[in-house]
Order: C-alpha cells, then sequence, then structure tokens
C-alpha cells in the first residue's frame, strides 16, 4: 500500500465555516473519533493519526432549520434521526438502531 503525505501548502477543500464546525445551512456539526484506540499506522504519519471518525450535523433550531439528525463514518455508513437529535455513536462509529439512527440505503 502506498500513502501520500500533501504539503501544507497544498488547495484547501473545505470553506472556512465546514473547517471552523460552526454553524451551517441552519446545521450544527461535530466530528469524533475512536478516542485513541489503537490502530497501524503507516510510517511517516503522524503519532496522532486515528483510525476511525465520525461526523455528526443536527438542526440548529429542530423544525425550523432542519428537522432529521445525520451521522456517518469512515466505513461509509450513514445514518439520520427523524427527530433531529444526534444519531448514536461511540469510538469514531455510528450505531445503526432503528428509529435513532436509521441508516440510509
Amino acid at each position: 500500500m502506498r500513502y501520500t503525505f500533501f504539503a501544507s501548502t497544498a488547495p484547501t477543500f473545505l470553506d472556512s465555516q465546514i473547517g471552523a464546525m460552526t454553524p451551517k445551512s441552519g446545521y450544527n456539526r461535530a466530528m469524533g473519533t475512536d478516542a485513541g484506540s489503537p490502530v497501524p499506522i503507516p510510517a511517516g504519519a503522524s503519532a496522532s493519526s486515528t483510525g476511525a471518525l465520525v461526523y455528526v450535523a443536527v438542526p440548529s433550531a429542530i423544525d425550523k432549520t432542519g428537522v432529521r439528525g445525520f451521522a456517518g463514518d469512515t466505513s461509509g455508513v450513514i445514518c439520520t434521526s427523524g427527530d433531529g437529535s444526534t444519531p448514536p455513536n461511540a469510538n469514531g462509529g455510528v450505531t445503526p438502531t432503528t428509529g435513532t439512527c436509521d441508516v440510509l440505503r
């Protein structure tokens, strides 16, 4: 497997609001990692690298800016909560649960 590392002068793919995790389009966003669980880290990677990540977006004002909560993880699972709450997640992964973390298909 080959890993490529990019210079700090590489182009930015996130706008400043997404990078700063500030509310955007009526949704609050948050990210969490695998909480330091041991994972193989390739040579040359940062010692603070993580093996899993979950990204969550929930309405800033339920029923005004949005009605569903969303969560996705590095395994490719994306789920929603119909009531705008944070879909359950732990250790860098979503926890599919009927009604609170319905997997999108």
